[in-house]
């Protein structure tokens, strides 16, 4: 039975935005990779972005502290979640997936 509002729909339109938007974001703007030692745990931040030591710990700490690294459930393993942090008059649009964590805004608040 095909119920509209399902989650496998949600998680499948999901999907089909994630790929879409990283497609786009990869294609338009070169990216760069960085591996990151962080409270014992390796993260790539994927940014084009260029983020001081400071900036990015404290986005590690935030997203650390909203369980954004928790396990993933099975069906979840290919679409990232995302998440808008405010941190220090900034404002930045993540998304994680795994221990990849892709910093697609950096907004200078006032």
């Amino acid at each position: 039975m095909f119920v509209p509002w399902s989650r496998n729909v949600l998680t499948l339109s999901r999907l089909v935005s994630y790929d879409l938007r990283f497609f786009c974001f990869c294609e338009a703007i070169p990216v760069d990779v960085y591996p990151i030692h962080h409270k014992n745990l390796i993260f790539n931040l994927i940014t084009d972005y260029d983020l001081s030591f400071k900036e990015v710990r404290a986005i590690l700490d935030d997203l650390l502290d909203r369980g954004a690294f928790k396990d993933q459930e099975a069906e979840d393993a290919e679409v990232g979640r995302f998440f808008d942090l405010e941190i220090e008059n900034v404002q930045y649009v993540i998304d994680v997936n795994g221990y990849e964590v892709v910093v697609y805004r950096r907004t200078e608040l006032s």
